[in-house]
């Protein structure tokens, strides 16, 4: 809702302050705010001197969302999933903070939100993930492996005794004793 606030009202403060917030987020490469017109309002990279890839257009959409995305690589070289959101406002600011996916309710692009995720934090994370499961996977099989050879043995020890004894008995030793 800040941002619908921000980028009707064009307040740099506002969205500076929208901007901070998603600080927090360590996996978030690039911010910017800009009016429909494409003009730029606000916009925030996490390293100096780098430039902010061009809004394309040539985008997917997420399904029943006005989201549109791309995979690209960032300024120094790691993956990004760039995307835009259409800031929505209702026309000619009457309920600026009307809800889009209400009945009946008509509204207006009155800006775009284009922010970068890194897809690099994900990565790691998967590779962490790929590596446990290995790990977890190497254990359950050396343990039954060795779950497999006791209780091969402890099956097989019975008859291996029967077999000792069926010899015994056909070498004439019939005193033997089954154990």
């Amino acid at each position: 809702r800040n941002a619908e606030f921000g980028v009707y009202t064009r307040d740099a403060a506002a969205l500076a302050g929208l901007v901070r917030s998603l600080e927090a987020y360590k996996g978030v490469s690039y911010v910017r705010f800009m009016d429909r017109f494409g003009r730029i309002l606000y916009e925030k990279i996490e390293a100096s001197g780098a430039q902010l890839p061009a809004m394309m257009d040539s985008r997917q959409t997420l399904p029943g969302h006005t989201v549109r995305y791309i995979e690209r690589q960032d300024y120094i070289g790691g993956p990004v999933l760039d995307m835009v959101v259409d800031v929505k406002t209702a026309p000619d600011g009457a309920g600026l903070f009307t809800d889009p996916t209400a009945q009946g309710t008509t509204t207006t692009t009155t800006g775009f939100l284009q922010l970068g995720l890194s897809l690099a934090p994900l990565e790691a994370r998967q590779q962490e993930l790929l590596l446990r499961l290995a790990l977890v996977g190497v254990a359950a099989l050396g343990f039954g492996l060795l779950a497999a050879v006791l209780l091969t043995r402890r099956i097989v020890a019975p008859v291996q005794e029967l077999v000792e004894a069926t010899q015994a008995v056909s070498q004439g030793q019939l005193e033997h004793r089954i154990a």
